[in-house]
């Protein structure tokens, strides 16, 4: 069978039976029969999460005409994965990965179009070296394995870290921190600057945040409230780093999305999250902040501030590097909410 996301059309027999199947691209034309399928099989459903990834910034730049596919059975939608076009960099050096996302499917998919469906999200497109994505459930993780996806994340993204909000005495006993203050509006001018003296100082692979790029992640759900941003600032009150946290559970836990620091700073990043406890504690009825999948260089500071874990079904995190030479992830500022689609929900 060779019925690839090129759109092309192709007779084939499943099980005795011949059956016509397509793949056609995701984009702004199919985007009405992607929405119908995931709003069916996701519980909860998805939300803005296929708007927000055609509204990709970044997907402009790179005339990227599709952002996924989706695959037909006798011209009813039966299957779909995104895959979301994103810059990153290898210390100053800027390439292009591939996040896959919202990987779905209805029973009656053909097992052998379903993994066609995976390998074209694989496989490069528009330069790209990196695939990767950090909410794989263990049916993903195991089918991606079988087609050649072998790298996964640290330890950390095994298991969910978090602390008590409403009890946070434990954070009496931490050496003073620098304090955030709240970002009510990502401004290019500081963000932008704040992005130029992280590259600067870059070792390993890290996920691209510029001004326009952080709008396009966190800008609305800043505007409604259902994301927070705390931002710590120099003695020249320039930013030196941020964390960002969104509301789940009708805003009893929350879920770290983004944490930076220039230069991987271990007191600003510290302070960051110490910040966004007692944020939590002080002005929201908050129980948890939760944490899933960060550097392993930050894993002492995340386990002084959040001291609790729980163990996740699986490793959440997978990769596989498509470009020429290796990809060396260690020392890098990866694996973390950003590092995929787990901050679009």
């Amino acid at each position: 069978m060779d019925c690839w996301a090129d759109g092309c059309l192709r007779w084939w027999t499943y099980a005795g039976v011949n059956m016509n199947c397509e793949i056609k691209p995701f984009d702004e034309s199919t985007f009405s029969d992607a929405k119908a399928l995931t709003d069916e099989l996701f519980d909860p459903k998805p939300g803005d999460v296929l708007e927000k990834i055609l509204a990709n910034p970044f997907r402009k730049k790179v005339n990227a005409s599709s952002a996924g596919e989706i695959v037909y059975q006798e011209g009813k939608a039966v299957a779909f994965q995104a895959a979301i076009v994103r810059r990153l960099y290898s210390g100053q050096r800027p390439f292009i990965g591939i996040v896959g996302s919202t990987l779905c499917s209805r029973p009656e998919t053909s097992p052998v179009l379903l993994m066609q469906l995976m390998k074209a999200t694989i496989k490069p497109r528009y330069g790209s070296e990196l695939f990767f994505a950090n909410t794989a459930n263990v049916a993903s993780m195991k089918m991606n394995r079988l087609l050649g996806v072998k790298g996964a994340g640290p330890k950390t993204c095994e298991s969910i870290r978090f602390g008590i909000v409403w009890a946070p005495a434990f954070l009496k006993c931490l050496l003073p921190c620098p304090k955030a203050k709240v970002v009510t509006e990502i401004e290019e001018v500081i963000f932008d600057s704040f992005w130029q003296k992280y590259l600067s100082s870059n070792q390993g692979i890290v996920s691209s945040r510029s001004a326009g790029e952080l709008k396009w992640m966190f800008g609305d759900g800043i505007k409604s409230g259902e994301t927070i941003m705390l931002g710590s600032y120099g003695a020249d009150n320039e930013l030196v780093g941020y964390i960002v946290f969104r509301s789940t559970h009708g805003g009893k836990r929350w879920v770290v999305m983004d944490w930076i620091a220039l230069k991987n700073d271990e007191k600003i990043l510290k302070g960051l999250l110490v910040s966004a406890v007692r944020y939590l504690g002080k002005y929201k009825r908050a129980i948890l902040l939760e944490m899933v999948g960060y550097p392993e260089a930050a894993a002492r500071i995340a386990s002084c501030v959040l001291p609790f874990v729980r163990k996740a079904k699986n490793n959440s995190f997978l990769w596989k590097y498509n470009g020429a030479g290796e990809a060396i992830l260690e020392g890098s500022w990866f694996f973390g909410s950003y590092d995929g689609d787990r901050a679009f929900g």
